[in-house]
């Protein structure tokens, strides 16, 4: 597609290309990542409007709640183990 040997893409890799590569990747997945949190946020007040409306089913309300259950303990686990991991990092980083 680029119109150049193999030879010569090694060549580009070798001196820098995959580096770019690497920094725009980074970048779209930080936008990515910034985009679902904001996506996120939207779905946890759709979330928390249905459980607060009152002409919302029983059923509705109890799925809503259940999410949210789900979700919360996800992220607390999640925060947790980044926790344990950054003190592990840290003891080894002060080990050196």
């Amino acid at each position: 597609m680029a119109n150049i040997t193999e030879t010569t893409a090694f060549k580009y890799l070798k001196n820098g290309l995959s580096e770019e590569i690497n920094t725009i990747r980074k970048k779209y997945i930080e936008e990515s990542l910034k985009k679902l949190e904001y996506a996120s946020i939207k779905a946890t007040d759709t979330i928390i409007n249905i459980l607060e409306d009152e002409k919302c089913s029983n059923s509705v309300k109890l799925t809503a709640s259940k999410t949210i259950l789900d979700y919360s303990l996800k992220v607390r686990e999640q925060t947790e183990i980044i926790e344990k991991l950054n003190n592990i990092e840290k003891r080894i980083n002060d080990d050196r």
